[in-house]
């Protein structure tokens, strides 16, 4: 069961409208795009460092091997995006919903993300060591490996998701629920404080339990 004073993440409140259409030619790194809506585009392989995207919708979008680094994105959409290998370190995204997407490699590493919000999304490793992530949901998803270590984390919830690793160590936890969500696997139990569990989680994590208390389990 919930804390009383558990806070859920803030929903990203879009609204999208009277955007233009532009050629996926407009992202470039370093490029400043606001009001736009841009679809089917291939972007492999493509330099976007720096780039910043204001109240933009990106639909059917194609990234295998794009670099996002320092990129902010800001106000925006991302539906369908397919991305087996995405850089994205260092970078910024404030009120942004990815739904539909896979990804498999998504390296964010000291990225922040602020009112953030995934949603159907499928995952094979997301790195997010030193991140900074407030107001994040991940809303029926499925990561196979989820690597926040050492980041600061302040109102997460992860409702109908599925982890399969998650790797905690040394984050700071405030606000997290995880009590939603099918975890099979987390690497470090200690650094857990914080964060909401069922009983059936901590039930399948006894053996993690013990480990840490130093504790010998016998049947």
């Amino acid at each position: 069961m919930a804390r009383d004073d558990l806070r859920p993440p803030l929903d990203p409140d879009l609204r999208l409208d009277d955007l233009e259409t532009v050629d996926g030619d407009a992202l470039v790194a370093r490029a400043d795009l606001a009001g736009v809506r841009i679809s089917g585009v291939d972007l492999a392989d493509r330099d976007l460092t720096g780039i910043h995207l204001s109240e933009v919708a990106l639909q059917e979008v194609r990234a295998e091997g794009a670099s996002l680094r320092s990129a902010v994105i800001s106000e925006s959409t991302i539906e369908r995006l397919d991305a087996p290998v995405l850089d994205a370190a260092r970078s910024r995204w404030r009120t942004v919903v990815i739904s539909d997407s896979r990804l498999g490699s998504l390296a964010a590493v000291e990225s922040d993300l602020d009112v953030v919000r995934f949603e159907r999304c499928r995952i094979g490793f997301a790195n997010l060591r030193g991140a900074a992530l407030t107001d994040v949901a991940l809303v029926d998803c499925t990561i196979d490996e989820l690597d926040v270590s050492g980041a600061t984390i302040s109102r997460l919830a992860m409702p109908g998701s599925s982890i399969r690793t998650l790797s905690i160590r040394d984050a700071t936890l405030a606000h997290v629920d995880l009590s939603e969500a099918e975890l099979d696997d987390v690497d470090d139990i200690a650094s857990l404080r914080g964060a909401t569990l069922s009983s059936d989680q901590l039930f399948a994590l006894r053996g993690r339990v013990a480990a840490a208390l130093g504790i010998r389990l016998v049947d």
